[in-house]
């Protein structure tokens, strides 16, 4: 379903909510069951926002956070200097240096780890024990086995240097980028920046079944921005 299906306002009006909150209560509240939640997202543009919006959902879930640092090495070919600063830096599809979790958090790999046996790339999980030196998850939704998967750290190469940490982050937002592929069956839309509101939205509205399933925010003016593409593809509010 495409987004020229939504042009009226009276129609549109009802994807619209007032603040971040309110999206993320939608995809991902108390009431959304694992399997629910894997088959749906928050959708940010900005990489940054990701980031808040993981961290503040994994504030709602209880308990004490679990910290797992990784381990930077430059290449050979690289000045070490640069470890002084890659601590800050996640590339795309890489772990983050710091990965914080929490029991019963629900994240999706990064990577293929075997799939013959259903460890691809992007496949949910739920983590239900933390460890020193491991992290099990549980899978979800893969034709109801809810056997454990034991993670290890393991080796990315983020181009000036390698990163060891545990294959995985949270799932709870990503990014427009990160959804390129992807279809939903309930999904959140938070624009930070009315730059990009246009693009975000047709990419948001080509990943959801039915349009009572999507909402939409913009976090600077605590509404959303509608948008209709024109003749040129160019967008202008309705």
């Amino acid at each position: 379903m495409s987004a020229h299906h939504f042009t009226h306002p009276d129609e549109l009006a009802t994807l619209v909510v007032h603040s971040p909150d309110d999206v993320i209560d939608f995809v991902c509240g108390p009431d959304r069951t694992p399997e629910q939640i894997a088959r749906s997202a928050v959708l940010c543009e900005l990489s940054r926002d990701v980031d808040r919006y993981n961290d503040e959902i994994l504030d709602r879930l209880p308990g004490g956070r679990r910290v797992y640092r990784g381990v930077d090495q430059p290449h050979a070919s690289s000045d070490h200097c640069i470890l002084k600063h890659t601590k800050r830096e996640t590339p795309f599809g890489i772990p983050p240096y710091s990965l914080q979790l929490k029991m019963g958090a629900i994240v999706f790999l990064l990577t293929s780890i075997d799939a013959s046996i259903g460890l691809y790339k992007r496949v949910h999980l739920q983590v239900v024990l933390l460890d020193d030196i491991t992290i099990t998850c549980a899978r979800i939704g893969l034709n109801g086995d809810q056997s454990t998967v034991e993670l290890h750290k393991i080796q990315f190469d983020c181009g000036s240097f390698y990163r060891n940490q545990f294959p995985i982050r949270l799932a709870y937002v990503m990014s427009m980028n990160e959804a390129k592929y992807l279809s939903f069956d309930r999904l959140g839309l938070i624009i930070s920046n009315r730059i990009f509101a246009h693009r975000a939205y047709i990419v948001a509205m080509m990943r959801f079944t039915r349009k009572e399933n999507i909402r939409v925010c913009s976090a600077k003016t605590m509404r959303a921005e509608v948008w209709q593409e024109d003749d040129e593809g160019y967008g202008s509010p309705i």
